[in-house]
């Protein structure tokens, strides 16, 4: 397997459950909110270091709350 470097996004995906998806101007409620983890380019290096890659991600964290 080869070496994979990601230059790109991570953020911190703010969820939750809802019992369908709402149509356009209306509201639904939530259930369960969490936080996990997200980014596209976060979540490719985990998918290639999974696939067996050597696998290394290059990013830039900000300055919130999350951080």
């Amino acid at each position: 397997m080869g070496r994979v470097t990601v230059v790109g996004s991570y953020i911190v995906a703010l969820t939750m459950d809802t019992d369908r998806l709402p149509v356009e101007g209306e509201t639904v409620h939530g259930r369960n909110y969490h936080t996990t983890h997200g980014g596209k380019g976060s979540n490719m290096v985990v998918s290639a270091a999974r696939l067996g890659a050597e696998a290394t991600f290059i990013g830039k964290i900000g300055h919130d709350v999350f951080w």
